[in-house]
């Protein structure tokens, strides 16, 4: 669905070639947030793509991992509070949070070491590493991981489809904002992750 959308604003760019431009961009912004907890003021280089792109499709299929449950949690969450059966819907909205904070502690958990991809799911280790977090600082991650999904979301989806001309404002400012304001995002999260550890 976005992939289809990102075609369609940025000039019809064929299928292929935008999955691996968004899994360069994916892997790109992973690096930018583990420069940041690293304690480094530069960003990564773009030489080496390959290593991009294969972290971008490692940190795709981990977020696909998570979505799966997310997406029938909350399918069923949402249909059972439609439907009156608010005991039912109240676990499954909980569970839906759960699941969503483990995402983003698994996240956490192979940024801390060195990008394992199976570092992602040790529930154990991710559940210690969320609970040795002080809450108020762990609340500004969240802020900051809310606004790095939000602004990229936003580059994906139409804003205002009826109006062609302001649509066409908003596709060009993000096409030249988008860059400086990812990698902004994704510094931000490393930023508050490297507070929160320390």
């Amino acid at each position: 669905m976005f992939l289809t959308a990102l075609d369609h604003r940025f000039f019809d760019i064929p299928f292929h070639y935008s999955s691996i431009l968004m899994l360069i961009v994916v892997g790109y912004g992973s690096f930018i947030s583990w420069y940041a907890i690293n304690g480094q003021d530069k960003h990564p280089r773009l030489n080496n793509i390959k290593k991009m792109a294969w972290e971008g499709f490692k940190k795709s299929c981990i977020i696909v991992a998570y979505s799966i449950f997310l997406t029938y949690v909350g399918h069923y969450g949402k249909e059972f509070l439609s439907s009156g059966n608010y005991l039912f819907g109240i676990i499954l909205t909980v569970l839906f949070l759960l699941i969503y904070l483990m995402l983003i502690g698994g996240l956490f958990n192979r940024y801390l070491n060195n990008g394992k991809f199976l570092k992602a799911f040790d529930l154990v280790e991710i559940i210690k590493l969320l609970l040795s977090f002080d809450t108020r600082n762990f609340i500004r991650v969240l802020i900051a991981v809310v606004i790095s999904q939000t602004f990229t979301v936003s580059v994906f989806i139409k804003i205002i489809p009826e109006i062609p001309s302001l649509e066409l404002l908003l596709t060009f400012a993000f096409f030249f904002l988008a860059p400086f304001l990812y990698m902004a995002n994704k510094r931000l999260v490393g930023l508050q992750v490297r507070n929160l550890l320390h």
